[in-house]
């Protein structure tokens, strides 16, 4: 019997995992565990793998001497993002890598979502979100709105200047709006 195709019959369960090439594994390696606290879980001359949390891996590290960069307007994969549980622990985590070295080629407010986009040593860029409303729902209605519409990009922000206002105990809900 064949299969009939239909919409979200194929959906996955979750996105598993990453994995970035480079010629350069040990720089990214140090790069990941500093920046995403992440640990080795295996790791060869091939390849490494590393999570942050309670999955086996969350992204590996593979390892190919031929490797060469990607010019920023290459067709493919452009970021990918990774979600905080709170604009607290968004600014805690910009906070403690611009500690030691590590902060944003650039931050903006998307409306749905505040951003901060980093690159990593070989260039590959990492955005670290946190969601500005309560639900899901009320996201995707945002992204529906003539608003988003406008300026679906969103402007960009001062992270320094959202560091300080959240720190001076600046209401979070109040922060997390678009153009506060």
């Amino acid at each position: 019997m064949a299969l009939k195709a239909s919409p979200g019959a194929c959906r996955p369960s979750e996105l598993a995992h990453f994995v970035l090439r480079t010629k350069d594994p040990k720089k990214l390696i140090e790069f990941y565990q500093n920046f995403l606290n992440a640990k080795i879980t295996h790791s060869s001359d091939l390849i490494t793998f590393m999570t942050w949390d309670h999955e086996h891996h969350r992204f590996a590290i593979l390892n190919d001497p031929n490797a060469v960069p990607k010019p920023d307007n290459a067709v493919g994969v452009d970021h990918f993002a990774l979600t905080f549980g709170s604009l607290g622990q968004l600014l805690q985590a910009y906070k403690t890598r611009k500690e030691i070295g590590i902060e944003p080629a650039y931050c903006v407010h998307h409306g749905m979502s505040i951003s901060m986009y980093y690159k990593d040593p070989d260039g590959n860029k990492i955005e670290n979100q946190v969601d500005t409303f309560k639900t899901k729902e009320e996201a995707m209605q945002y992204m529906t709105s003539a608003e988003f519409a406008k300026n679906p990009r969103g402007p960009d922000y001062n992270p320094d200047e959202l560091l300080k206002r959240f720190e001076a105990g600046e209401d979070e809900t109040t922060l997390m709006k678009r153009g506060a």
